[in-house]
């Protein structure tokens, strides 16, 4: 028996059910981690942004969508899908974009939400710049803690699109602004500084 155990064989042999004992642990560990880094992304949901400069316009959609897109792409966060927002919305008989803290409220409890977020399109210009026109566009974006009902973090920013040949159209030179103040937004939320000492809101938001 000692002649096998110490054979090539034998040595094979004794890893193998070493390693046929450890499997079930190692796999319900490494399930487990990811369950864990599932659950722990905070879920987050993106309502669309008031249109300050001209109501009824597509602007304050595409704004809801590019900041949506951004905060999905840092992989921080659990970001609601734009169909679950509507349908919710739509259920509870509101419509976009939502009109008052109450009404944010209802939806983000009803979405389950930690945060939700709401804007607004503050203002948009078209300008005529040496080799082409250019867009210009004031962004204000407000994260909202839903348990609480404070505004806990933010941005109000300006940005620009490229500048893009004469013909280019104005909606194509304001959605390009939109998607860079919308990554500027974000990566500002992100590195927003802790303010105060509050464990359960350490990156209040101050809007300007």
């Amino acid at each position: 028996m000692r002649r096998f155990i110490t054979s090539l064989t034998g040595k094979l042999v004794s890893q193998l059910v070493i390693l046929a004992l450890l499997l079930p642990y190692l796999s319900f560990t490494l399930v487990s981690r990811a369950q864990a880094q599932v659950q722990v992304l905070p879920s987050w949901a993106v309502t669309e942004f008031t249109n300050k400069k001209s109501p009824g316009t597509n602007f304050g959609k595409l704004a809801a969508d590019a900041v949506s897109s951004e905060l999905a792409k840092t992989g921080q966060y659990d970001v609601q899908t734009k169909e679950t927002i509507d349908r919710t919305i739509s259920g509870l008989g509101l419509t976009s974009p939502l009109q008052g803290q109450v009404n944010l409220m209802r939806v983000g409890q009803e979405l389950r939400a930690s945060s939700i977020v709401s804007g607004e399109v503050v203002d948009y210009q078209v300008a005529s710049v040496a080799g082409g026109r250019q867009a210009t566009v004031s962004l204000r974006v407000v994260v909202t803690d839903v348990a609480s009902g404070l505004s806990v973090n933010g941005a109000a920013l300006g940005a620009q699109s490229t500048i893009r040949p004469g013909d280019a159209s104005d909606e194509t030179l304001i959605t390009d602004a939109i998607n860079s103040a919308a990554n500027q937004a974000v990566q500002k939320i992100q590195s927003q500084s802790p303010l105060g000492h509050d464990p359960q809101h350490p990156y209040r938001y101050r809007p300007h």
